[in-house]
């Protein structure tokens, strides 16, 4: 009885799911971008949160503190973000490239933090950056990565199957352009 509730429940969450996908794909794509943006900074407020939180407790650090580090370090890292092309479609990008972006844009706005904290505006230790970092590339690179995963997993599902034999740099061309 258990058992069939749960594959009941199973289900129509895989349902719900493929629908809310389908809805997504099918946005215009200013409205992913700006999806894209706002993640990227909730993203961020999370990483600064965690950064401020695991380095130095909670009571330590102000909302203030908090508040300039957001304010320094959110136009720089959407910035960066955009410069590497992060919000064009994901279907086009690399793994690689994805969190290559993702890591350069924390970087970056890492830099923004360090430069905040050094001038005394808030809070900072070597600790808490790579800590803001860390989190930034997981919550930001990361995300994208599964979200293409799962784009190109359903793409691939209803495909034939195709063996290149023998065709040397040919080959890798024909492969590159059926991908």
């Amino acid at each position: 009885m258990v058992d069939r509730a749960v594959s009941a429940s199973r289900r129509a969450l895989s349902l719900f799911m493929l629908s809310a996908g389908r809805r997504l794909v099918g946005l215009p794509g200013g409205w992913k971008r700006s999806m894209k943006v706002a993640y990227d900074l909730s993203a961020l407020v999370i990483a600064i949160h965690a950064a401020l939180l695991l380095s130095f407790g909670h009571r330590s650090y102000s909302l203030a503190a908090f508040g300039v580090v957001l304010c320094v370090a959110a136009p720089v890292f959407i910035l960066t973000l955009a410069s590497r092309s992060l919000y064009a479609p994901i279907a086009y990008s690399r793994d690689t490239d994805l969190i290559r972006s993702a890591m350069i844009g924390a970087t970056v706005s890492a830099a923004a933090y360090a430069a905040v904290g050094v001038s005394g505006f808030a809070p900072w230790t070597l600790g808490s950056t790579v800590i803001f970092m860390a989190f930034v590339v997981v919550l930001v690179g990361g995300a994208r990565v599964m979200l293409r995963a799962g784009l190109t997993e359903r793409r691939h599902r209803n495909r034939e199957r195709v063996l290149i034999y023998g065709a040397g740099e040919a080959g890798r061309q024909l492969l590159a352009a059926l991908q």
